[in-house]
């Protein structure tokens, strides 16, 4: 990912893969959100710590790609509310 970058998105392949890898947790829940929502990927990947502190913004990015019909399986492998 490019941050400060003019690449433009020409349209997303049906079977891209948005990977986040040990970087939501550095450029925040709103701007993962902001790449997911610019790229329109098929399936998205996070590899990030395991830690409380971003488990807890993990939560918040769950229920932000839930509400926006995504099908979730981490942090918590069913689509209801994490315990």
């Amino acid at each position: 990912l490019y941050p400060q970058s003019e690449m433009k998105q020409e349209g997303t392949p049906e079977n891209s893969v948005l990977l986040f890898g040990h970087s939501a947790n550095e450029m925040g829940e709103a701007a993962a959100l902001r790449y997911i929502e610019k790229y329109s990927p098929a399936h998205i990947l996070f590899i990030e710590p395991g830690t409380k502190d971003f488990f807890a913004k993990m939560l918040n990015i769950r229920r932000a790609l839930l509400q926006n019909g995504w099908h979730v399986l981490y942090p918590c492998p069913e689509e209801s509310e994490c315990p």
